[in-house]
């Protein structure tokens, strides 16, 4: 079961286990989103805003609905750092995106390259 700490500094670790996560005392450690809620019961609502904006790849926000509300989206965001979420991704590439309809390459995309093309020609 991952172990996360926070420290002071909003900072988030994820560890594999609470033994790995006891390097820094002064963080403190949680491993459910239950947990995560007692420890945010004493922060400031501010506090919550700022940490979910220190989070990588969430839209910042000035505030958050409710307690619970941001504790959830937290705990979600913070599950991609998981060290054993990595074993849930899978090891083969994205899907390339299909054509559009019948097949072909959107008209969109006709233009563009045939704009392109006309460019280059009248450049050269």
């Amino acid at each position: 079961m991952t172990t996360f700490t926070i420290d002071n500094d909003n900072q988030i670790m994820a560890y594999g286990s609470p033994e790995d996560a006891n390097g820094n005392p002064q963080a403190q450690q949680f491993t459910s989103a239950k947990q995560l809620g007692k420890l945010a019961e004493k922060w400031p609502a501010a506090r919550l805003v700022e940490l979910w904006n220190s989070l990588p790849g969430q839209k910042p926000v000035k505030k958050l609905a409710d307690r619970k509300a941001a504790v959830a989206r937290i705990w979600a965001a913070i599950q991609s750092v998981a060290p054993d979420s990595a074993a849930q991704v899978p090891a083969v590439a994205p899907e390339k995106p299909k054509a559009g309809k019948h097949g072909h390459s959107s008209r969109k995309a006709r233009q563009s390259a045939q704009t392109r093309e006309d460019q280059s020609s009248r450049s050269g």
